[in-house]
């Protein structure tokens, strides 16, 4: 692993493409076709010039030039001719279409294996980086892998053999023109290397400010009605402009430094046919070259010319492939949770549902835990709440006991440790419902349904019925079979789809994490009523803020700084007086 880190990003990129070794033999030999055909059509173009020369000169008197030109001759070299072009542009258009094959199909593996990474990557990834820019290596950098490769890959191979045949024939055609061609090769070579060298780290700034201008435009977009509620509009504006700035900035310099390429190699080849003009007229003077041998030759050095411009474009794409390549594969390469080994299996219809924390302890950063020395034990069946004031450690212990977080300490189930399970076993076993109620395109039913195949219609109705939602069905246009989004319902509404979808899932154990945190009152007492229907007769751990939803508890743990101060029921901790006491008074004074 830590050999193919060290690898460049190109170098990774073309061990995507080695499954696609066929298909660039393929492309490989096309390109060679293609330059073959351009390269001897030079030869038929250099007997057409000689013989319409030789023509020229029979001309003399009472003979013209119909008398002494053989257009049988002039036909066959310009079929020849036409032929051998139209064959290769046909392996043109046939390299380029096994190249867009093969570069879709590597954005679409990689696109792949991102996907596939996120369900791999711990929760401590997603703490740490934004959103946003996670997407734009998704999208952006994959596309930029694509279309610079595409254009790149194709370009270099055949400029490549372009260059080696075009210089195998200009010796055998002329050897002090080709000399003379060569010496404006070491000024091409040397303008490459410098704006290769001096665009790279635009390139890399570039992709890199643009996942974070994407980073900053989702922030925006999905806190818009906080940003209006606060009358923040000009300063998320500006924050938004800033970072667009940062991103033209590198992208004017990328592109300014690399668009130097053309027009620098384009006026050395200009120098170049100067010079072969010059050394030609002196060899046809002297009787060492002909006049077909010099358009054979002006042809070649165009042909020869060429590719060294496009190998300079190619580097610059390379190095866009690169940058964002970068990208990709850093994603790629990130550390993901531990590989499992699973000792024990659960199997959701066997638990009873008992949880014992043992001395659990847990910090997001190592230097500021949350949980401290943390123990609980709960009985089979109970409804737990877990209250406490903002920070307690309250989401932190449901987040452990899904294990979306590795801890210190022990939790068990049943007796037995989550350690020795899996975490899709242990996720099998816990239904959620959190305070996001996230909704997804699709039907309501397709919503309801999620991740659960197969179920009967008559469960889907009793869910919709316990869940509160038959209201819900009925008014909509096509009830159930209607295509929602997230914007398509209420907060309230949301929230009672996401116990439905729990009432399918029908997991032994339950999760509500402030479940109805975002509600008015009225709203509140239709979502409690679903909840009490969902929670009965399995183990449920219920966090709340509103403790007038959690007072039929069977008992209610009580967290400061992420320790239990108090455990007990309602009516105990009521009695006691104390943290909880002070709490409930307070949310309920005048």
């Amino acid at each position: 692993m830590k050999q193919q880190k060290n690898r460049s990003p190109l170098s990774k990129l073309l061990i995507y493409c080695k499954r696609h070794l066929a298909g660039l033999i393929a492309v490989l030999i096309l390109s060679i076709a293609g330059v073959f055909l351009t390269v001897f059509a030079a030869t038929f173009l250099k007997e057409l010039t000689d013989y319409i020369e030789s023509a020229s000169r029979q001309a003399s008197g009472s003979l013209t030039m119909a008398d002494v030109i053989d257009m049988n001759v002039i036909l066959r070299l310009g079929l020849t001719l036409t032929g051998m072009y139209l064959g290769s542009a046909f392996c043109s258009y046939l390299q380029a279409y096994l190249m867009a094959g093969i570069n879709q199909s590597v954005a679409r593996r990689l696109r792949t294996d991102i996907s596939a990474k996120l369900g791999r990557l711990p929760m401590r990834y997603f703490d740490g980086h934004a959103l946003g820019d996670t997407l734009s290596r998704v999208t952006n950098d994959v596309d930029t892998v694509a279309q610079s490769m595409a254009s790149s890959l194709s370009t270099s191979l055949t400029a490549a053999v372009q260059l080696v045949v075009v210089i195998v024939m200009m010796f055998l055609t002329d050897p002090w023109m080709t000399l003379t061609a060569f010496a404006t090769v070491p000024f091409s070579l040397l303008v490459i290397a410098f704006i290769v060298r001096r665009s790279q780290k635009y390139f890399r700034a570039q992709q890199q400010r643009l996942g974070a201008l994407n980073g900053c435009a989702e922030e925006y977009y999905s806190s818009l009605e906080l940003i209006r509620a606060y009358g923040a509009e000009e300063r998320a504006l500006q924050n938004f402009e800033r970072g667009n700035e940062r991103l033209r900035a590198s992208m004017y310099r990328a592109n300014v430094i690399s668009a130097i390429a053309h027009p620098l190699t384009t006026f050395i080849s200009k120098l170049g046919y100067v010079a072969i003009c010059v050394v030609g007229g002196i060899l046809m003077a002297r009787g060492g070259a002909t006049l077909g041998d010099l358009a054979a030759f002006l042809l070649y050095i165009n042909l020869f010319q060429s590719p060294l411009s496009q190998l300079g474009q190619a580097a610059n794409l390379f190095q866009s492939a690169s940058a964002a390549a970068g990208r990709v594969f850093e994603f790629l390469e990130e550390e993901e949770e531990p590989q499992e080994t699973p000792a024990a299996h659960i199997a959701p219809e066997e638990v009873k549902g008992a949880v014992e924390f043992r001395h659990v302890s847990f910090g997001y950063d190592a230097s500021h835990p949350v949980l401290r020395d943390f123990s609980a034990t709960v009985k089979a069946g109970q409804k737990v709440a877990i209250v406490g004031p903002t920070g307690a450690g309250k989401t932190t212990l449901v987040n452990l006991l899904m294990r979306f977080y590795e801890c210190e300490g022990d939790i068990l189930i049943d007796g037995v440790s989550i350690k020795l399970l899996s975490r899709a076993n242990m996720r099998d076993l816990f239904s959620m419902v959190l305070q996001d109620a996230w909704v997804f395109g699709g039907t309501l039913k397709d919503n309801v349904l999620y991740s659960k195949q197969g179920v009967p219609e008559e469960r889907i109705k009793e869910a919709v019925i316990a869940s509160d939602i038959y209201h819900l069905v009925a008014a909509l246009p096509q009830g159930a079979e209607t295509v929602i989004g997230e914007n398509s319902l209420s907060g309230g509404q949301k929230q009672l789809v996401t116990i439905a979808r729990a009432m399918i899932e029908d997991a032994p154990m339950l999760i509500l994490d402030e479940a109805t945190s975002n509600v008015d009152t009225r709203t509140e007492r239709t979502i409690q009523a679903a909840m009490d229907a969902l929670t009965k007769g399995r183990t449920s751990f219920v966090i709340a803020h509103r403790l007038s939803t959690i007072q039929n508890a069977d008992l209610i743990l009580v967290l400061d700084h992420g320790n239990i101060v108090e455990q007990g029921t309602h009516e105990e901790l009521l009695a006691r007086r104390g943290f909880y006491a002070n709490l409930y008074n307070a949310q309920f004074a005048g």
